[in-house]
C-alpha cells in the first residue's frame, strides 16, 4: 500500500473518530482539546504540573484531555474542573493526522514536540529546555 493511500485512511479514520467521540462526549465548539501523546510523557506531565495555570491563562472551561498514556490517564483522570478520556494510541493518532489534515476544531493543543512541526531539535540541541517551551510555545 502507497504511503499516499496510508494516509488518506489515517485521515479517514481519524474524521470518523473525532466523529463518534465528539457525539458521544457531547464536545462542544468553544471547549479546549488537549491532546496528550504517550510518547510525549515527560512534556505532558510538565503540562499537567502547570495546567491549573494554563487553564485560568486560557480561559478554558471544562476541558477535555485525551490520552493514549495510561500513568497519565490514572495520574490525572480524576479532575473536578476537566475530563480525561483515555483512547487506543492508533485512535489517537489518527485524529492527530486528521487535525493536522484538516483543522476541524479551533481549539485544540496538541502537547507534542513532534506533532505537528517537529520542534524537537531545539531540545536536543539544548538551545531550550522543555519548561521553556512550555511557557513560550504551547501555553
Amino acid at each position: 500500500m502507497s504511503n499516499n493511500l496510508k494516509a488518506i485512511l489515517s485521515v479517514t479514520r481519524g474524521k470518523c473518530a473525532w466523529s463518534r467521540l465528539s457525539s458521544r462526549e457531547n464536545i462542544k465548539r468553544e471547549q479546549y482539546v488537549i491532546i496528550c501523546l504517550k510518547k510525549e510523557r515527560k512534556l505532558t506531565k510538565c503540562y499537567m504540573a502547570n495546567f491549573q495555570t494554563v487553564m485560568k491563562k486560557k480561559r478554558m472551561d471544562a476541558p477535555i484531555i485525551l490520552t493514549d498514556d495510561t500513568e497519565i490517564f490514572n495520574e490525572y483522570g480524576h479532575g473536578s474542573e476537566y475530563s480525561v478520556i483515555y483512547m487506543d494510541s492508533k485512535k489517537l493518532n489518527d485524529i492527530v493526522k486528521y487535525y493536522l489534515f484538516k483543522e476541524f476544531k479551533e481549539r485544540i493543543v496538541i502537547v507534542s514536540l513532534d506533532e505537528p512541526f517537529g520542534s524537537n531539535g531545539l531540545i536536543d540541541a539544548g538551545k531550550v529546555c522543555i519548561e521553556d517551551m512550555l511557557m513560550n510555545y504551547i501555553w
